[in-house]
């Protein structure tokens, strides 16, 4: 974890301990749950918090005001701006300013999106919610099937270190998919055009440990099997074999999706 990332948890643990109302997503969420599992073979670097607003849409300047009283409450080296508004369609954008340097430290992305489900996790004893791991595969995996996958190559990375860390259910992937309005398309960009994808993943950066991309492509087609092929639903991913196993479609008790 590198020092901006740590300063980048205290401000979402901020957050959440203030009670606003921030379910986090993105990088940093990957990253804690990889920290929960004890995975430690990769990491990738990331500069920015990405969150959902859950509550009832707020006026821009309720929301950067939100935040900023609760960074002059407790840390109040930092700032934040208004860059972009959100829309239905896309998501507000916030910089993050350092007050004592006046230089740009990062970005907060937020969403609308009342009603996210939600865990609580925990790193370096810092506590936040974030969205459940099923909602993170859902829409990673759906990038990975279509041609979104060639811009968001960091994907095949998160998806990865996850299928290291958590069991995961073909069923539970789908039936996320379709709640979120997620498509699962043919992966024919991952199964034919091999090239460029192998360009578009040499060129991801502040990633320690990462594969070949020989490697990691020889590992994901094994895991994306069960999503292309859709033989069955009833398979689960053994994060500790590394390999797929029939399962119970309706379990009569299920555990929680983290």
């Amino acid at each position: 974890m590198t020092e901006r990332e740590a300063v980048l948890y205290q401000m979402m643990g901020a957050f959440y301990k203030a009670g606003l109302p921030l379910v986090f997503k993105g990088a940093l969420v990957v990253k804690a749950i990889m920290s929960e599992r004890g995975f430690n073979l990769l990491e990738r670097e990331t500069h920015d918090i990405d969150a959902n607003w859950v509550s009832n849409p707020p006026a821009m300047d309720t929301l950067v005001s939100a935040i900023n009283q609760v960074l002059h409450d407790e840390m109040s080296s930092f700032k934040v701006a208004s860059i972009q508004d959100y829309t239905e369609m896309q998501s507000a954008c916030l910089g993050v300013t350092d007050t004592e340097t006046n230089v740009r430290y990062a970005t907060i992305d937020i969403k609308v999106k009342p009603g996210t489900k939600h865990a609580v996790y925990c790193v370096n004893d810092v506590k936040f919610e974030g969205v459940m791991v099923n909602e993170i595969l859902a829409d990673k995996i759906s990038v990975l099937s279509g041609n979104k996958i060639f811009r968001r190559a960091k994907d095949f990375i998160d998806v990865y270190a996850l299928s290291h860390c958590v069991e995961i259910k073909v069923s539970d992937i789908i039936d996320t998919c379709g709640k979120e309005g997620r498509t699962l398309s043919p992966f024919s960009e991952f199964l034919n055009r091999k090239t460029e994808l192998e360009h578009a993943y040499n060129r991801l950066q502040r990633i320690r440990g990462k594969p070949t991309f020989e490697e990691i492509y020889s590992y994901m087609a094994s895991f994306l099997r069960a999503f292309i092929e859709r033989s069955s639903e009833d398979l689960v991913w053994n994060s500790r074999d590394h390999a797929w196993a029939k399962g119970d479609r309706h379990p009569k008790k299920r555990a929680a999706d983290r």
